[in-house]
């Protein structure tokens, strides 16, 4: 599903063109972003961290294939595919929600190392 660009951007009070950023991210990059996303906002930025959510955990196939499996709180996955990335076609609202969420985090002094590369690609 499509969101109008129009409405997502007045969510965040800011006109922005249309851009897109394209990301590579390896699955521990994707499972923490969609750790940190917020759980809470208006209409068009739950529908877009719904999208992002969809966009960046892993499909049946790639449960597959990483070996996924929880146990308890956490994600374990066969370790050969730490490092093999898949990348991500954003745009400017879906890369402002989670680079928010970091600055966030950084000024409250909770950011973790499994987050460092994902601030890097995000906010630097």
């Amino acid at each position: 599903m499509l969101i109008n660009y129009r409405y997502t951007t007045e969510a965040l009070g800011k006109q922005y063109p249309r851009l897109r950023m394209k990301v590579k991210l390896n699955i521990a990059e994707r499972l923490s972003i969609v750790d940190i996303l917020p759980i809470q906002g208006n209409y068009i930025t739950i529908k877009t961290i719904n999208r992002l959510r969809d966009l960046l955990l892993p499909d049946s196939k790639e449960v597959k294939k990483y070996n996924l499996i929880q146990e308890g709180n956490q994600i374990k996955w066969d370790s050969r595919y730490s490092n093999e990335t898949k990348e991500f076609d954003l745009d400017e609202f879906e890369c402002e929600i989670i680079k928010k969420q970091l600055i966030e985090l950084d000024k409250s002094e909770k950011l973790t190392p499994d987050l460092i590369k994902v601030y890097e690609k995000f906010v630097k």
